[in-house]
């Protein structure tokens, strides 16, 4: 199975990250940080809005699914190719803990 929302939650998180250190470089928030923050909120939609689809796509993953991801990681990174297999490794098992995590945490909301 092809993890296509598995992929986007991935990007969705490297680019809030990125955009978090981009925007943060000075210290803080200000004008001159929308343009980044516009940028980047295309990634952060696409990548939350069909969360309830990564558990199914990672409990189907196949090898070209994980070099997909492993491509998207290293779009993102300056690693060679064991520290990017530990990144790989590692991303797949936040994703499976965040999506867990966010599933319990709707349960809970207020109404």
């Amino acid at each position: 199975m092809y993890p296509t929302q598995t992929i986007e939650f991935i990007k969705a998180l490297l680019t809030g990250w990125k955009l978090s250190e981009t925007v943060m470089e000075d210290g803080k928030i200000n004008f001159m940080d929308i343009p980044a923050i516009i940028a980047a909120a295309p990634a952060l939609w696409t990548g939350f809005v069909g969360i309830d689809k990564v558990d199914d796509e990672m409990a189907h993953i196949d090898d070209e699914g994980k070099a997909e991801i492993k491509a998207v990681i290293a779009e993102f990174v300056v690693a060679d190719d064991e520290e990017l297999e530990a990144l790989v490794e590692e991303t797949m098992q936040m994703v499976l803990d965040v999506v867990g995590l966010s599933k319990r945490f709707v349960l809970y909301f207020k109404k």
